[in-house]
């Protein structure tokens, strides 16, 4: 699956809807969350702040949880890159307990926490290092009041802490300030994502903590069929073989919530080794898409029995692609999702994203 015309897989990353779309949010008063016009794209940015306080603390966060079926890795270089515009600024002097950060959380068996910070009150990194949590600073830590641009490489932070083959579930942005007559503020602005929304589509890596069979990033159905790495593959080294017999089982990603544009589009290879031409036999992708509260489904059949029918509706759709029912060669299927649904399900509003 791709994108030509853009490539940030988080949800409302440029704020401009004001409703927290995917993002999730909860403060400690004064310290509240909204958003500011001073922004770098379009209107908004998210403004996350706490006033000067006479006494306490008070902190502010604003977050994403991935759970595993809409999970994101960062397997080799620039598998997944975030990038985000972001303003920081402090009472300067004041002392060391005011700062923000961006929080990433990764699990396998166990979970492990980076914290990279925009900002500190004494422009030093707080905190030691465990096996568990790290503590660096984000680039262009220490400028306050001005708007930096920053570019984070996943992989390289896994790396650098010797993170193997982990999941990222949960992306945090977080204020605090702890001192007298003091106050924090954090502005952040076109925060992407640059990955693949099916995480591994290449099917190279299995995953070795049962969070997922076989397939990093994947989930199976039902597990009533055989799914594993075959190494007859179109491209790379392996490819996702699923074999099913008297049962139905598949791999699936979801909660992804991917907003639609002209540009997305799918890009892979299927090979239909064999399929029966008794009883009810299909191979298909299937897409689901929320259009104003109401799920609709696209079905790419593959190949199919005479027995199975196709039968379109209000809500759901079949195509037959390219190649169907072919089998023994590797085929191409490229197809422009959005024309597919605008031509199947005439949306009349633009209320719509693909599940």
């Amino acid at each position: 699956m791709y994108n030509t015309t853009y490539s940030g897989w988080i949800e409302d990353g440029d704020f401009e809807t004001g409703t927290g779309d995917a993002w999730n949010w909860y403060n400690l008063s004064p310290a509240y969350v909204t958003q500011s016009t001073d922004s770098t794209l379009d209107t908004y940015s998210l403004n996350m702040s706490i006033p000067n306080m006479d006494n306490g603390s008070a902190y502010a966060r604003t977050y994403e949880i991935f759970p595993s079926a809409s999970a994101y890795h960062a397997l080799y270089p620039r598998m997944n890159i975030i990038e985000l515009d972001w303003k920081y600024n402090d009472t300067v002097g004041a002392g060391p307990s005011q700062y923000a950060y961006l929080r990433l959380q990764f699990t396998n068996a166990s979970t492990y926490t980076v914290l990279m910070y925009f900002g500190y009150g004494t422009d030093t990194i707080p905190g030691i290092n465990s096996t568990s949590t790290y503590y660096i600073s984000m680039p262009g830590f220490g400028s306050r009041d001005v708007w930096q641009h920053s570019e984070v490489d996943l992989y390289e932070i896994c790396n650098e802490f010797n993170f193997i083959n982990l999941t990222l579930r949960r992306i945090d942005l977080y204020i605090y300030q702890g001192m007298y007559d003091a106050g924090v503020e954090l502005l952040v602005d076109d925060f992407r994502m640059m990955t693949y929304p099916t995480s591994d589509p290449t099917f190279e890596y299995v995953d070795n903590w049962g969070n997922y069979d076989p397939f990093t990033g994947w989930l199976k159905y039902s597990g009533t069929g055989d799914i594993s790495q075959s190494t007859e593959s179109h491209g790379g080294h392996y490819s996702a073989n699923i074999t099913v017999e008297n049962a139905m089982d598949g791999l699936f990603r979801n909660g992804l919530y991917i907003d639609v544009d002209s540009a997305l589009g799918t890009d892979f290879w299927w090979y239909l080794d064999d399929i029966q031409s008794t009883g009810v036999a299909y191979a298909s992708i299937q897409m689901e898409f929320i259009l104003s509260g109401m799920n609709r489904y696209i079905h790419y059949v593959l190949g199919k029995s005479a027995a199975y029918t196709t039968t379109n509706d209000t809500s759901i759709k079949y195509i037959l692609v390219d190649g169907f029912n072919q089998t023994g060669t590797w085929t191409h299927l490229t197809r422009n999702i959005t024309a597919d649904f605008e031509i199947a399900f005439s949306p009349s509003t633009n209320d719509w994203y693909m599940y």
